[in-house]
């Protein structure tokens, strides 16, 4: 499940597994943070991401996978 957070200044891109099992710690599973005014995207941590969780916005949630 790919899943979309947004504040006033960023958008985050999640990732979750449908399964329940633990996320595997590659580059397609990880947090993205995306800079709305320049569109830069840069890798966030674990950490980071659930503490964003709870100031950001859940703005939208779609089925999805990473290319295998």
């Amino acid at each position: 499940m790919r899943v979309l957070y947004r504040d006033g200044q960023d958008s985050m891109l999640l990732t979750f597994p449908r399964d329940g099992h633990a996320m595997p710690a590659d580059e397609c599973h990880a947090a993205l943070l995306i800079d709305e005014q320049s569109g830069a995207a840069r890798q966030i941590s674990p950490t980071e991401a659930a503490a964003r969780t709870r100031t950001m916005q859940l703005s939208g949630a779609t089925p999805g996978v990473c290319p295998t």
